[in-house]
Formats: C-alpha cells, structure tokens, sequence
C-alpha cells in the first residue's frame, strides 16, 4: 500500500529542489562575488550605523573624535593588510597540503607579533598624549583596548577572502556587526552613547566574533618557528612595496582628517567624516568585490597567464565605471538633502563634499583595478610608484585648500591625489602586460623551502 504525501510536504520537497537546482546553475564566481557583497554590506553597514548615531545623538565634535581613533586603528590595519595579508594573497595560490598549512599557521604568527609591536606604538603614543594633549589621551587609552582585536577579526578576514572562503568572513561580519549595532542602541537608550563608549564595543565585537570564530572554525594552521621566519623574508621581497605604498599613498585617507582638524578645526573634521560615512556606502560595492576579485585575478594569471588577467581586468574596470558612475551622478543630484536626511541640519553644505568624495571612489576603483593586476604579477614596486604620485598631490592639494573650503578643499585633494596615481598605475600595468608575453612565476621563491 503506497503512502500518501501531504500537500504541504510535496510542496516543501519541491521548493527545495528547485532551490537546490537554483543554487547549482549560478556560477562560483556570481555566488562568491555576491557573498562578498553582502560581507561588506554588514561591515559599512555597522560602521554607518554607528556614525549616524555618534552625529545624532552627540555632536560633529565628538564625531571627529571618533573618526581621529578609528583612522589610527584602521591606519594600523591597513599596515597588517600590506604586510602581512598581500604577499599572502599572492603566494598561497601556489601552495598545498601541508606546505599550506604551515604558510597559513606563519601569517598567523606574524600577525601576533604585529600586534604586540602595534599595541607598543600605542602605548607609547598613549604616554606622549598625557604630556601633551591631555583630552585626547581618554580615547587613545580605548584604543589601546580595542585596536588588537579589531587587527585579529582583520587578519580572520583577509585568510578568508585569500582562500575564497567567503561564507566564513561572512559569519564573521556578522557576528560582529549585530553586537556593534546592539550595544550602540543600549548605550544611546540610556545616553551613554559617545566616542569612547562607540569605540569601547567595536574592540568587544571584534573580540568576541573573532575569538568565538578561531574557536569554532579552527582553520587548518601549522606553526613552525624556522618556517614562520623563512615565510617572513618570503612575503618581505613583496611587502616591502606593499608597506612603503601603503606609508605613501595608501596612507593619504587617515591622514586627510589631520590636515582639516588643524587647519579647519574639529567641525570640519565632523563634516568631512559624515560625507565620508554616507559615499561609504558605495564602499559596499567597491570593497565588497575587491576582496573577492584581488585573489581571484592572483589565481586567474596563475593559471592563464596574461591574455586571461586581461580579460577579468576589463570585465572589472566596466563593472565599478558603470556602478560607481551611476553612483556619483546619484550624489549630486541628491547628496544635500540626503546627507541633512541622515546627520541632521547642522550638517548644511555638504553636497559639494559628497559628490566630490563619491567621484574619487570612481577614481579609487580604477586604481584597485590596475593595482590588482600589478600585484598579481608580482610588479609591487609599480604600485609603489603610483601611491608616491597619490600622496604628493593629495597632500598638496589639501594644504593649498582645506584653510580656505574646509571638508570641500579635502574632498578635493583626496579627488586629484586618485586621479594622478591612477594614471600612473595604469600606464604601469599596461607597459608590464606588454613586457610579459609568457606567464611569470607566481611565486618568487627559487630556493628550496625548509618545510
């Protein structure tokens, strides 16, 4: 006698299979490159969300505040980024089994020293500001707290994207995300909400996400002291150009609301950090996507050579000019009203810095475009040279500006510096694909491995 299924059940087992088939008929790339989209929604959008409050429940002042912090955590990262992540980025395509492991379990054991070197710097940053700028060592003690964590969720982040293992860094954001946007609405309920209470939580989701993910995920790692220092002067022959861009160009937005706090004061700073907050929103996309597409080309030349890495490069570049394109057209048309709409009416006259800010993002994506490439065929000394043109224009730029227009004479400079080492990389990587009719060596390591 044959058994009877409910409607209910057969209707159940045939959404399933039709999502399963769903599943299977989008590409790896398309899923990847949408998990990485929605990855980076959660952070920009935690980071936003934060933002938002600080300016509505607290003043543009204290705003400032908040971003001078996060821009020394977040220039420390981006060093952990250049150093440590990039040069991983590239040579772990080559690597596998147990040689990957061990590579894996080295950059994890650089990362801690690189946290205890930067937690040192802080200190004595820390001990400077007491002597000297008594109001601004409160929130450089937070900071001391918060930034090694915020370091580890990155170094979790940047192993994940480096493996394409989006789903992981995904669970990450978000975990960090929903204790970041809980505890901002606790302490804004009973108003306790201020700079140092906003960066206080950021450093505890970063340590509980972060703590609970290398607990529960335990990523394949195998650590050996003589192989973590043969690694390191691997990944040095690579990051020492990584890290000298990164000091140069890549330096150029943590140190924009420096120049517009002293030559502008705080206010302008608060406005310069709300505009940068709301064009943030493309970041979404820009970085969302890159994260996924800068191991993705480093694979894709691995495998192809040139002629392939062409193709995925063109495919890039048109993706962000359409997106990014449309983006900066969207902001001058609606950047004032919408910039009142979030932040409130004090900040009037932001328009201007917002298109300004949201073409640069263009301009950023086309340097991240080239910038890929380069790094994939182990041209990093070229993108240095492309972030040496950024920074002196950018720098220039704003200090002949920013005393006279405040946020909008920044914006201005942040624009030109992004166009120039734009220019700069392209031309750069257009003369080396040029050069490079077979496919050169991923990894530069000639010499045997004592693994």
């Amino acid at each position: 006698m044959s058994k009877k299924i409910s409607p209910h059940r057969s209707f159940r087992a045939a959404v399933g299979r039709g999502c399963t088939r769903l599943r299977r008929s989008v590409s790896p790339t398309v899923r990847n490159g949408l998990t990485s989209l929605l990855d980076q929604a959660l952070v920009n959008g935690g980071n936003f969300f934060v933002a938002v409050c600080l300016g509505r429940f607290g003043s543009r002042a204290e705003l400032g505040v908040f971003a001078l912090a996060v821009s020394l955590a977040y220039f420390a990262r981006g060093l952990q980024q250049q150093m440590l992540s990039a040069p991983y980025m590239v040579y772990c395509q080559a690597k596998r089994g147990r040689t990957a492991a061990r590579y894996a379990g080295s950059s994890f054991a650089h990362q801690a020293i690189f946290t205890g070197a930067t937690t040192l710097a802080l200190a004595a940053l820390l001990a400077a500001a007491l002597l000297a700028a008594p109001a601004f060592a409160s929130i450089l003690a937070v900071l001391l707290f918060a930034a090694p964590f915020v370091l580890l969720r990155e170094q979790i982040r940047n192993w994940s994207f480096a493996h394409l293992e989006m789903k992981a860094s995904l669970y990450l954001d978000a975990a960090v995300t929903a204790v970041q946007i809980g505890g901002t609405v606790l302490l804004a309920r009973y108003g306790w909400l201020n700079a140092h209470t906003a960066l206080a939580v950021l450093g505890l989701a970063c340590a509980a996400a972060s703590v609970g993910w290398m607990f529960l995920r335990r990523p394949h790692l195998a650590l050996r002291a003589k192989l973590a220092r043969f690694h390191w002067l691997q990944n040095w022959s690579f990051a020492k150009w990584t890290f000298a861009s990164h000091m140069l160009g890549g330096s150029t937005p943590y140190i924009m609301p420096w120049i517009v706090v002293f030559l502008s004061g705080e206010a302008a700073t608060g406005m310069l950090a709300a505009c940068n907050s709301l064009v943030g929103l493309s970041n979404t996309f820009l970085i969302g996507l890159s994260n996924y597409l800068s191991p993705r080309t480093a694979r894709v030349y691995a495998q192809g050579g040139v002629a392939s890495m062409a193709r995925v490069l063109r495919e890039n570049a048109l993706l962000f000019s359409v997106v990014l394109g449309a983006f900066s057209v969207a902001m001058a048309v609606v950047g004032e009203s919408l910039t009142q709409l979030v932040y409130g009416a004090s900040f009037a006259g932001a328009g201007p810095v917002v298109f300004v800010l949201a073409l640069s993002m263009w301009a950023v994506s086309l340097n991240m475009t080239a910038g890929n490439g380069l790094w994939a065929m182990n041209r990093p000394a070229a993108n240095f040279r492309a972030d040496v043109c950024t920074m002196v224009v950018s720098v220039a730029v704003s200090l002949f500006l920013t005393a006279a227009w405040g946020a909008f004479g920044a914006a201005l400079g942040i624009l030109a510096g992004s166009l120039a080492g734009g220019a700069v990389r392209c031309y750069s990587l257009l003369v080396w694909m040029d050069k490079e009719k077979p496919p050169y060596s991923l990894c530069p390591e000639t010499a045997k491995s004592p693994a």
